[in-house]
């Protein structure tokens, strides 16, 4: 280790001595020098929320009551602002100052974990967060949880803190915003009134713009499970699933949206096998198009899937965003 002699260390002191401004200590000094670092805390500046298997995306709130109910069994993230690194937050923790539900939720963490848009699908990057999980309840319950939210070495007046409410339901949700995040196999909506053009995001799977106008109860519950008898016959394919088990019906076309990769086939399950929808790939965005008042079941495959000619076209069934095909196929025998 190098030493210094005597005569260094007191020129160095000497100097500093001088340096300094008269009457204001060193780290007055330093402070007023790099100027006074924000410390980190939490001002509502962007909040987000992860249903049950889905990624956190970002919502909206009015000073702090979240415009939109949330599922139990989700999580609420409320971003940490002038956190960059580890260090940061060194010497404190999540605290929450409760005022209803407490008993609804488990501890608060911080986390540092990815974060999404509104649409669930384009990412904004880490964010270091206190997470809020939610816990789960019976079927029908409706609860509010509300408090304060903060990060501090311990719970005090004195720290700065975030009122946030939120709504947690299970069941039907009444629809009042312009968009809603839809998630498990029953998720039944209620719209409210005055409601006009409204987009169903269904996570990484898609989404469905529709006008809702006096539209009556659906269940827009979604699954991604694979369907071992079309699985099973198209072995030789890569496929993936998108079904909507109540099949819901809406008062009007709407545009379902579904992402996948170029070079993908699109099917529609129907009575007695599959029907390829046509025309509907959208190369630019790199997803499916279908106009439709009907959410079904489908099927993408990576490769054109045996097929034979099957009888007319039903009742107004979906259409692709080009022509649509004007026979039914269903699975040929292997």
């Amino acid at each position: 280790m190098k030493r210094f002699s005597r005569s260094v260390i007191i020129s160095a002191a000497l100097a500093l001595a001088f340096a300094l401004v008269p009457g204001r200590t060193f780290a007055a000094q330093i402070r007023q020098e790099i100027g006074d670092k924000p410390s980190a805390g939490i001002s509502g500046s962007h909040i987000y929320v992860a249903a049950p298997g889905e990624v956190p995306s970002e919502v909206s709130h009015t000073n702090g009551e979240l415009q939109s109910a949330v599922v139990p069994g989700s999580t609420v993230y409320f971003e940490i602002d002038n956190a960059l690194r580890a260090e940061d937050l060194a010497g404190v923790r999540a605290l929450i100052d409760w005022q209803e539900g407490e008993e609804m939720a488990e501890a608060p963490k911080i986390e540092y974990k990815m974060m999404y848009d509104r649409t669930g699908r384009e990412k904004i990057g880490y964010r270091y967060v206190v997470a809020l999980p939610i816990r789960e309840s019976a079927a029908g319950a409706r609860f509010r949880l509300r408090g304060e939210v903060m990060v501090a070495p311990r719970l005090t007046e004195k720290e700065p803190r975030f009122a946030f409410s939120i709504t947690a339901k299970t069941g039907s949700k009444t629809i009042s915003a312009d968009s809603i995040l839809c998630q498990r196999n029953q998720f039944v909506l209620e719209f409210g009134d005055n409601i006009g053009q409204i987009t169903l995001m269904f996570g990484e799977v898609g989404r469905f713009d529709i006008d809702a106008e006096g539209q009556g109860r659906v269940n827009v519950g979604f699954r991604t499970d694979e369907l071992t008898d079309i699985a099973d016959r198209y072995s030789y394919a890569g496929l993936e699933f998108i079904d909507w088990p109540a099949h819901p019906i809406f008062n009007r076309v709407g545009q379902l949206i579904l992402y996948s990769d170029p070079g993908r086939f699109l099917y529609e399950l129907i009575p007695g096998g599959l029907r390829q929808i046509e025309n509907s790939y959208v190369e630019e965005e790199e997803y499916f198009v279908i106009n439709t008042r009907r959410l079904g079941t489908y099927v993408i495959a990576d490769q054109p899937l045996d097929r034979v000619e099957y009888g007319p076209v039903k009742e107004n069934p979906p259409t692709g965003a080009g022509k649509c095909p004007e026979k039914f196929y269903f699975n040929a025998a292997k």
